[in-house]
């Protein structure tokens, strides 16, 4: 919350931290903190929530056969 309140960068409160450090590696810190990795799949989660791409015209929904009684 200090962060977020005083404006101060994430990333380097967490280096900064000796009781986060002690326990936790810088590899897997910086892992955490890998922006493009985490949004490497953007496109994909975005097309599969959203539908495709924008300017693409969107699928049309499957037509539904009438029940027989």
């Amino acid at each position: 919350m200090r962060s977020w309140k005083e404006g101060l960068n994430f990333h380097d409160q967490i280096l900064a931290d000796k009781e986060i450090t002690s326990k936790v590696p810088r590899k897997q810190i910086e892992y955490a903190f890998d922006l493009p990795r985490q949004l490497k799949n953007i496109d994909k989660i975005f097309a599969r929530v959203f539908g495709k791409k924008k300017g693409a015209s969107p699928e049309p929904a499957p037509k539904k056969s009438p029940r027989k009684k």
